[in-house]
């Protein structure tokens, strides 16, 4: 089995688009990722107990990445010694967005297998998913060490020289940058074309006068004081170091009812969507957002008569959580040209700017008991380090919201970390 299949399995396969796309996007959608985060079970297993390796493969199908953290801790706490665990218990922490305190659980699991010759596989299964952390914190300067020596360590994968890639464009280093590209060239076509639009988008613009002229449009804008979008008692917490502004604020409804494929007793629940998009101090795009819910829970309903909401084209990445269509709950990811999409048009025009050639769009929706969520990123493509990363924020920025469509009052959704965010911390 290869790496990329072992590790946050992002598994690059190549695929016949069914439809053009805009020339930005096309190159970095000639693949699509696969499931990114298989948990390490397929190796693990066999150093874990029957009853451990059935109880984590349960909580896993449900997402329940928390109490696979605690089980791991647990069983630490019995074994402080166990490699397996260590990894198991960062692995499950990275699932939920939760990579400063996975990196030094992934960090111990990597230098332990490096030390036992017999774990080569493993060790680059374990350091793989610690750059990958590294760089979703970020700190891009931990990251690139760690896939120097993956480089090292694995010379024919073509990961490391991805990876390596995204992070000499995003610090501005064009030189180092094209030398990983040469060597993904001979490693991984569609990875390398990925890595090929990236570059030409992402690169640091050397002309701030437009992002900047774009502070001074639309004096009016309802600027959000707290980052945060309500909606009722659930929240979605954006990330700091911006200026956010409220796009728009809508009402629609949903259908729903209390057994499965019950028309005759559907009933509306009232929806509130928020549209919101951030500036960065230069003016910049940091990101956009649609953020629904409904306010009041929905007593009584368990079953959803809505539409396929990860039905789309083009996709990186694309999940479904549960098997049944009335309680969906799904999360893609695919690149796009903004300025193509009609649905960001609004959006784009309330902040004025130029839109960014190529971005990331992410999608996260769940429909539980009484509650349901959903959430539309745009994320230009400087603020998210490569596809790769991109999929390990889908998913992290999905652990976050699953809680609010099962929960009275559960605690905010936090967005997982931007680059730039970041930056301005």
């Amino acid at each position: 089995m290869a790496p990329l299949a072992r590790i946050l399995a992002i598994a690059p396969l190549v695929v016949a688009l069914a439809l053009p796309m805009p020339s930005h996007a096309q190159a970095a959608a000639a693949f699509v990722l696969a499931e990114p985060l298989l948990m390490m079970l397929l190796q693990l297993s066999i150093n874990l107990s029957r009853s451990d390796e059935k109880r984590v493969r349960e909580l896993e199908a449900h997402g329940e990445w928390s109490e696979i953290a605690a089980l791991a801790t647990k069983r630490l706490s019995e074994h402080p010694a166990d490699v397996h665990w260590l990894e198991v218990r960062g692995r499950a922490l990275q699932r939920q967005g939760r990579c400063k305190e996975a990196t030094p659980d992934l960090a111990a699991a990597f230098e332990r297998h490096l030390a036992d010759a017999s774990r080569e596989d493993r060790a680059y299964s374990a350091g793989l998913a610690l750059g990958m952390c590294q760089m979703a914190s970020p700190d891009l300067t931990a990251a690139a060490a760690t896939f120097d020596r993956l480089r090292l360590l694995a010379p024919l994968e073509a990961e490391p020289a991805y990876n390596l890639g995204v992070i000499r464009t995003m610090q501005g280093d064009t030189g180092e940058a094209a030398a990983a590209l040469a060597t993904l060239e001979l490693r991984n076509a569609p990875l390398a074309a990925s890595l090929r639009a990236y570059m030409a988008a992402a690169s640091p613009p050397t002309d701030t006068s437009a992002a900047a002229a774009a502070t001074k449009i639309s004096p009016d804008r309802i600027r959000i004081m707290e980052a945060r979008l309500d909606v009722g008692s659930r929240a979605l917490q954006l990330p700091a170091g911006a200026n956010w502004y409220l796009a728009s604020r809508s009402k629609s409804v949903v259908h729903g009812g209390p057994m499965q494929l019950s028309l005759g007793r559907n009933r509306e629940v009232p929806v509130i969507s928020l549209a919101a998009y951030g500036l960065t101090s230069n003016g910049s795009l940091l990101a956009a957002v649609d953020f629904s819910a409904n306010p009041q829970q929905a007593y009584g309903i368990g079953y959803w008569n809505v539409e396929d909401g990860c039905a789309v084209r083009n996709v990186l990445h694309v999940q479904r959580f549960r098997p049944g269509f009335d309680q969906p709950e799904c999360v893609y990811l695919r690149t796009i040209a903004p300025a193509g999409e009609s649905r960001w048009q609004d959006l784009l025009q309330s902040w004025g700017g130029s839109p960014p050639a190529l971005a990331y769009e992410v999608h996260y929706e769940r429909y539980g008991n009484g509650w349901l969520v959903s959430s539309t990123f745009l994320l230009p493509a400087g603020q998210i380090a490569g596809d790769l990363a991109a999929v390990q924020w889908a998913h992290a920025l999905a652990a976050q919201l699953r809680p609010l469509a099962r929960a009275n009052s559960p605690a905010p959704a936090i967005t997982p970390p931007l680059a730039q965010a970041a930056d301005a911390r």
